[in-house]
């Protein structure tokens, strides 16, 4: 059976993990997937949606409307060469450093988990001997309470590292299956975001260079308020890369016995 070689696969790579054959794995059903009544939910932050195509369309028509837009020098032109050179490098080091960083945690995660679940704790009781040193007493108390609640935390969770490192693992050969989609799309949002910090950018030039808006209750709150668009249209671009990735890693999961096989699951993800 070509199900259950492949978890045989899957649970060779993931070591430590129990490997349930397809033949026991629980069935999913499409219906459980949709609404009580047969239907799918429906978007409930349609307003949202609304009150974030509207800051769009302020931010972009301040920045159409901005006079920053000035004749280009021979050194802006330069400057935007290396701008353009310095995202290519980026991209190529991202590319370099995700696939680096899934076969480490495929490989270590155990360790990996064990590893951040100590060091706070270390970090605290380290912090709390050096206040004590210089006669910090107040500090060396609070972070001598810090290591004491780590140390206990961290003693009870000692037993769950197994459980939580292969649900890493497995996380990280879902994405690995699905690499070359998630790294087209993680490109696409990085670009995507660039573009939006470069018309917000123009937009908060334009905005400080009119007079109308200069000093003032008014002017604070304008740029408080782009301010707010720029944290917001930063996190939408996060959120969609971050959903989608999380849905890929849940259909090829699921596999065969989710109602969207594996193929296209990242397009779908990304859909939703």
């Amino acid at each position: 059976d070509d199900d259950n070689h492949d978890m045989e696969n899957r649970g060779q790579l993931l070591g430590d993990a129990d490997v349930i054959p397809r033949s026991e794995a629980p069935q999913f059903q499409k219906s459980a997937m949709q609404h009580e009544h047969g239907e799918r939910p429906g978007q409930k932050d349609g307003w949202a949606s609304l009150v974030f195509l509207m800051c769009f369309l302020v931010t972009f028509s301040l920045a159409v409307t901005s006079k920053t837009s000035l004749p280009l020098s021979q050194s802006d032109a330069g400057g935007g060469r290396v701008f353009i050179s310095g995202m290519l490098l980026l991209l190529f080091l991202s590319s370099l450093i995700a696939i680096f960083w899934l076969t480490f945690l495929l490989h270590y995660a155990r360790t990996f988990i064990s590893c951040m679940l100590w060091t706070m704790t270390d970090l605290c009781l380290l912090f709390s001997i050096a206040y004590f040193l210089v006669g910090a007493v107040f500090c060396g108390v609070i972070f001598l309470l810090l290591f004491c609640g780590g140390f206990l935390y961290a003693l009870s969770a000692t037993q769950r590292v197994p459980f939580a490192a292969a649900n890493l693992k497995i996380a990280s050969l879902a994405i690995l299956h699905h690499i070359t989609d998630l790294m087209w799309i993680g490109i696409s949002g990085l670009g995507v975001t660039s573009g939006w910090i470069l018309m917000w950018t123009a937009a908060y030039l334009g905005l400080v260079g009119a007079t109308i808006w200069r000093g003032g209750f008014l002017g604070f709150l304008a740029q408080f308020t782009l301010l707010v668009i720029l944290y917001w249209g930063v996190q939408v671009c996060v959120n969609v890369i971050r959903v989608t990735t999380c849905g890929a890693v849940s259909i090829w999961c699921l596999g065969s016995h989710a109602p969207m096989r594996c193929r296209g699951g990242t397009h779908v993800a990304l859909k939703r």
